[in-house]
């Protein structure tokens, strides 16, 4: 830039160096904007404040069992505080929030529950251009799916996902330590967590489930209460990934150790727990068709057969997906992705569950996206479709955001789920079908 303003100088130079009114030269007048430019370069400050006010409605379109007749209904601002240099990052994102669906404590910060929600609180260094280390609350993500997750075994809230609340909200915070190693053959990414995080997952507060137990439909009565790993380091999770671009495709492969970051055990006293848990996967990127094509895999181990006698735990599996996206017409963007699950050792998982084995050995699942941008992108209709030919069931989430302004944004939505039987994926969600709306405030 610097060598752009010397250009146009030389140029009103070389014209005759003309004066303005008060005898003062062009030149001189702009070597004053320059330097004042570059003063406020030099003094721009390295924190940074921004944040939002955000209502949300969301009432059911079926009669629930036993829950409220609105799955959605708060008010939140987020205060986001940011401090960046050349070699250290600071960050502290929280949440304020209030709604009439959960109490007002500050007990159970952990879970997004309560008054306060902490969405982030780190410190990153940047000691050169090949290492990276950022440690504290954060929030994580990798892996190649679209709302379909294999080898991104961070937490997520899915009860975020299922109500309305913005999207970027599906992705949980977990306290963590991240390093990344920098170099011409490969990037390399590990994270430790000292304290298991699990999954902000569905259990009765506001989403109601399928209860194997009784066999029906339940919620805020027989609300899920797993046991809860405490003990740290032991309970500890690490999660590493290798990336590599070559010639314009990403090749990632992934390895976990931890838990099931949902309740997918249970005891001879019908307590849920979080059995262990490894995965090794792998995935890839690639430009085609003038698309974006992407797949992934990943198998699950699941342990703790032996260390828990008479313990159940959810089986060993496969898990595959592929998926590709195209913007097929200007602002108009199509997606589309295949998912499929094997359970191992499906006879062993028939005799250990007798009659609460209602999962079939193959899951199959298809998602189908439409975005379509207009009004200069202040306009975005979104249009997301799950359906499963195995299960028979369905989940289909549409949402429209408007943007009179770059301060204020404008969102209505819907959640619907349908399915042949009670028990299935999506089937034990019909009666969480909602609308929701929403109005948003930013502030920077």
């Amino acid at each position: 830039m610097r060598c752009l303003y010397l250009f146009l100088l030389c140029l009103i130079s070389g014209a005759g160096s003309p004066t303005t009114a008060n005898g003062q030269s062009t030149e001189e007048d702009l070597e004053d904007l320059f330097a004042e430019f570059d003063d406020e370069a030099d003094t721009a400050s390295p924190l940074l404040l921004k944040g939002f006010v955000d209502g949300r409605f969301g009432p059911r379109l079926i009669t629930p069992q036993e829950n409220d007749s609105y799955s959605l209904a708060e008010l939140r601002g987020q205060f986001d505080l940011r401090y960046v240099d050349d070699q250290l990052q600071g960050i502290l994102v929280t949440d304020l929030k209030y709604s009439p669906l959960h109490p007002l404590g500050f007990e159970d910060i952990e879970t997004g529950v309560g008054l306060i929600d902490l969405r982030e609180c780190s410190v990153g260094w940047t000691p050169g251009t090949t290492f990276s280390i950022k440690a504290g609350r954060q929030i994580l993500t990798w892996g190649t799916g679209d709302l379909l997750f294999i080898n991104d075994l961070f937490p997520k809230d899915w009860q975020a996902l299922l109500t309305g609340r913005p999207i970027n909200y599906l992705k949980a915070p977990s306290n963590s330590f991240k390093i990344s190693h920098f170099n011409k053959w490969l990037t390399i990414d590990l994270v430790y967590t000292p304290l298991f995080a699990s999954d902000r997952f569905i259990n009765g507060s506001v989403v109601e489930y399928f209860d194997p137990f009784t066999s029906g439909i339940t919620g805020a009565s027989t609300t899920v209460n797993p046991i809860k790993r405490r003990s740290w380091l032991r309970d500890g999770e690490w999660a590493l990934r290798l990336h590599k671009i070559v010639k314009g495709v990403e090749y990632d492969v992934y390895g976990y150790r931890g838990f099931w970051k949902t309740p997918e055990g249970f005891t001879r006293e019908a307590r849920f727990f979080f059995p262990r848990l490894s995965v090794l996967g792998a995935s890839l990127r690639t430009p085609l068709l003038s698309g974006i094509f992407n797949a992934e895999y990943g198998h699950y181990f699941s342990g703790e057969q032996k260390a828990d006698r008479g313990a159940i735990i959810r089986n060993s599996e496969d898990r595959w997906l592929i998926g590709f996206e195209k913007e097929v017409a200007k602002n108009f963007t199509l997606g589309g992705q295949f998912y499929v699950e094997y359970i191992n050792d499906f006879d062993n998982y028939l005799v250990d569950f007798g009659h609460l084995a209602l999962r079939k050995e193959w899951r199959t699942l298809f998602s189908l996206r439409l975005e379509y941008l207009a009004l200069g992108q202040n306009l975005r209709l979104s249009c997301f479709h799950f359906y499963s030919p195995s299960d028979r069931d369905v989940y289909l989430k549409y949402s429209l955001y408007y943007k009179p302004d770059d301060d204020l944004q404008f969102e209505m939505g819907t959640n619907i789920f349908s399915g042949k039987n009670r028990f299935s994926f999506f089937g034990q969600l019909e009666t969480n079908t909602n609308l929701y709306f929403a109005v948003t405030r930013f502030f920077k």
